[in-house]
């Protein structure tokens, strides 16, 4: 039998044609099974706060109902079911079992009441095994910390049925509640850097120098005013509270339309930056030794120093109370970091590093 070429040349590309379509095949399921793994989890939704809300605990106190008083303990395990929103806590009612034993004798019982989560209180009757008697109580749960003082959520307790003369307090934990004491930080508050005391260089700068450091102080004023100008109007504008609001709007008005050969267009926002900036460096090249390229240098070097060290991570706490509400604490490690940089140049003369 013959075999032409073409019929050959024909017989290869079906061949690869093959080849390629079952190759297709394959790799679709195998690249939807790397969407499938690289698809992200879905998020779970936490939901309300459940109704019922079980709880164990345990405390601790005094019983001078007889003649000596006598150390008092308990064993508790209840559950709470909120009859309005458990968001608010305005209302709800709870039962509880216990087991109690004092220095002598062991007791049991039942409890009943109306609590209102909101003000910590529950108020109630307490029924004894031992004594075959219902008294009213006092119950106070208070969070004394974020979270609970062991992260479980829990609760400081406190018990008081006058008429037995039982005093007592300890915990309350949650059971059953796994989103309890664990939705927010245990700070409140975004804690900065305290400023440590330092050995402070004694310097007085020149004439000159002391001059341009006043300017630049003004400038930074008027930026921040700019920035925040605290123009805030109460809901109820009487005539005293617009005068002021008015005298404000003029304050900074005749502010822009000052003009000096410092501000030949007016003392704006943009040219308040820009005087601001030209007096930080005119005062560090002063420092330096009226060196205008040092100067500049060194302005560069402390823009970078104020930006990472100061600014960046107090505004990291933005819209969070911040203890101590100071930067002082950024700024002495900003200053440790920039005279460290100082004293590593060459550059600069030794007899004016501390000036700088």
């Amino acid at each position: 039998m013959l075999i032409t070429k073409s019929f050959l040349s024909m017989r290869y590309q079906a061949i690869s044609v093959g080849f390629l379509a079952v190759c297709l095949l394959l790799a679709g399921p195998i690249h939807a099974q790397q969407e499938e793994k690289a698809k992200p989890e879905l998020i779970k939704s936490m939901g309300l706060p459940d109704t019922w809300k079980p709880y164990v605990g345990g405390l601790f106190g005094l019983d001078s109902a007889g003649e000596n008083t006598q150390v008092y303990g308990e064993f508790n395990l209840g559950i709470r079911r909120d009859i309005l929103n458990p968001l608010i806590g305005l209302l709800a009612l709870e039962g509880e079992g216990y087991f109690s034993f004092l220095s002598d004798e062991t007791d049991g019982g039942l409890r009943f009441g109306i609590a209102f989560p909101i003000v910590f209180l529950r108020i109630g009757w307490d029924y004894s095994f031992r004594r075959e008697r219902a008294d009213f109580m006092w119950t106070f749960r208070i969070p004394l910390r974020r979270g609970g003082l062991f992260g479980l959520g829990d609760d400081i307790r406190f018990d008081l049925i006058p008429k037995r003369s039982i005093y007592s307090f300890g915990i309350s934990i949650p059971l059953d509640q796994p989103y309890m004491g664990r939705t927010r930080p245990v700070r409140s508050y975004a804690a900065l850097p305290k400023a440590s005391m330092e050995k402070r260089i004694a310097y007085a700068p020149s004439q000159e120098l002391g001059e341009v450091l006043m300017l630049a102080d003004k400038s930074a004023d008027w930026i921040n005013r700019f920035t925040t100008p605290f123009f805030d109007q109460k809901r109820k504008m009487n005539k005293k509270r617009t005068q002021l609001f008015v005298q404000k709007i003029v304050q900074f008005k005749d502010h822009i339309d000052e003009k000096d050969e410092n501000f030949p267009e007016g003392r704006t926002f943009e040219e308040e930056i820009r005087f601001y900036h030209e007096c930080l460096e005119r005062a560090f090249s002063l420092a330096a030794g009226s060196n205008r390229e040092i100067g500049i240098r060194i302005a560069k070097q402390f823009r970078e120093v104020l930006f990472h060290d100061v600014l960046l991570p107090y505004n990291q706490c933005f819209g969070q109370v911040r203890k101590p509400e100071s930067i002082l604490g950024y700024a002495v490690s900003a200053s440790r970091n920039f005279s460290g940089w100082l004293y590593s140049r060459s550059d600069i003369p030794p007899d004016r590093r501390d000036g700088v």
